[in-house]
């Protein structure tokens, strides 16, 4: 009766925790970069903002603000009926000099429309590389997100950066790479077997194990 009663409770056991969610991460670096058109400064090469690789997307500014940064097709692959818990933007870049230089806006791309939470921060720009986080694993950006507004090859990030006042000569921003990271619970599987037999041996045989 006890060695029952334990092999009941390992079972209940068993399928307590396979119908627990579980919480993963995807991370990803953009497949495609480009300038947005508008009144601000004009990026060169965006597409070398791909990858950290020292090849960088750069603008000037002087009193000015760029014109948006945009980066598309990250390639997630979120699995079906996910929950999506945040998402962080990892940032990149330098400034030719400080202090002077910030972020001007940094926003989520949804359904290839520009929306959400402006996450942007003061902090000033370094003449290195230095990677800043936007958003945090429990941040959504003021959206609602599914998986397959995350798989979608129109989700992505829109940065501009600024050098807001005119003392001081004009800075050129360098961008390396944008990098999203998605944080997200997926509910794990439970099954039922599919085939069960008596095993021959000194004890009470099963009638009907199939059942």
């Amino acid at each position: 009766a006890k060695a029952a009663l334990l092999a009941l409770v390992l079972i209940a056991g068993g399928m307590l925790s396979q119908n627990a969610a579980f919480a993963a991460s995807q991370t990803q670096s953009q497949v495609s970069c480009t300038s947005l058109g508008g009144a601000g400064a004009n990026w060169t090469t965006p597409e070398l903002a791909a990858s950290s690789d020292n090849a960088y997307a750069t603008a000037s500014v002087d009193a000015t603000t760029t014109d948006p940064l945009q980066c598309l097709n990250y390639g997630f692959s979120i699995p079906a009926g996910a929950t999506i818990l945040g998402i962080e933007v990892n940032v990149e870049r330098r400034s030719s000099a400080t202090p002077g230089s910030e972020d001007a806006s940094v926003r989520l791309v949804q359904g290839g429309t520009i929306a959400g939470s402006d996450l942007q921060t003061a902090t000033a720009y370094t003449t290195a590389d230095a990677v800043e986080t936007h958003g945090s694993p429990t941040q959504l950006w003021g959206l609602t997100w599914t998986p397959a507004d995350i798989n979608a090859a129109n989700f992505g990030v829109a940065f501009t950066a600024t050098k807001p006042l005119a003392a001081g000569a004009a800075r050129t921003i360098s961008v390396d790479r944008i990098q999203i990271v998605v944080y997200y619970t997926a509910a794990s599987q439970t099954q039922s077997q599919a085939s069960c037999t008596s095993l021959g041996g000194a004890g009470a045989n099963w009638t009907t194990p199939e059942l």
